[in-house]
């Protein structure tokens, strides 16, 4: 084709397409000053609360016509394929997670990743020490990463340290005030990350024993929680050997 020709082309058809946004906008906004001005959003359950009770009707308004109660194929669609779903969770969804939760708890309450909404509220005691620990976790973890940086640069290690890396051998007591860490933050770190590992744990067991996984992924699951409980055995073997003081 002619480039003037296509030039032509290509500027008929920019123009056609903005013709069509120009009618395409005049359209909506003409039809959003028709009827009642839109209401106010609904506010469900409390600030920062999921499993709230279900949203209020506007003062004024007809409450509006309850939903029809889904269809067998579209409650296998949500079963197999919850995250292609459209739209909030239904009334009825939310409660059986709910109920879910309300037992978990029951079962496991010091565990991690129960919403607070479903756990006991803690004294200033047990919120102080909760307080405590991570921040004795966040400070553990930020110096083995500074370490681990640092280690990557140093000079390369003696033969007493290489020895002492092949056979496992606890850090001795000037090394352990050298490195400025009391044995009573140790304790809190792998306190803090035993109990995070065993809240994983129970809640991947206490999903498997439902019927919403498929045999792959409980495989797959079951293989997770091996390996996991594995590192717990560890984590609880490094945390027996910190010394008392």
């Amino acid at each position: 084709m002619n480039p003037r020709k296509r030039w032509w082309v290509l500027a008929g058809v920019g123009a056609a397409a903005v013709v069509l946004v120009a009618v395409l906008a005049t359209s909506e906004e003409s039809a959003s000053t028709v009827g009642d001005a839109p209401a106010a959003p609904l506010q469900v359950g409390q600030a920062g609360t999921f499993f709230g009770p279900l949203p209020a009707q506007p003062q004024g308004q007809p409450a509006a016509a309850p939903l029809p109660p889904p269809t067998e194929a579209q409650s296998e669609v949500d079963r197999l394929w919850p995250h292609v779903r459209l739209g909030p969770p239904s009334a009825q969804e939310r409660s059986r997670i709910r109920a879910q939760w309300v037992r978990f708890a029951t079962s496991y309450p010091d565990n991690l990743y129960v919403p607070s909404e479903f756990r006991p509220a803690l004294n200033e005691e047990q919120r102080q020490a909760a307080r405590q620990q991570l921040d004795d976790t966040t400070a553990m973890a930020a110096r083995m990463a500074a370490q681990k940086h640092a280690d990557r640069y140093a000079q390369p290690p003696s033969v007493a340290d290489l020895a002492q890396r092949q056979t496992g051998a606890a850090p001795s007591e000037q090394q352990a005030r050298a490195s400025g860490v009391t044995p009573a933050q140790q304790r809190n770190f792998f306190s803090y990350r035993i109990r995070e590992l065993e809240s994983r744990i129970q809640l991947v067991e206490f999903y498997l024993a439902s019927d919403d996984l498929a045999a792959t992924k409980k495989a797959a699951a079951t293989k997770e929680v091996t390996v996991w409980k594995k590192e717990l055995e560890e984590l609880t073997r490094l945390r027996a050997q910190i010394p008392e003081s």
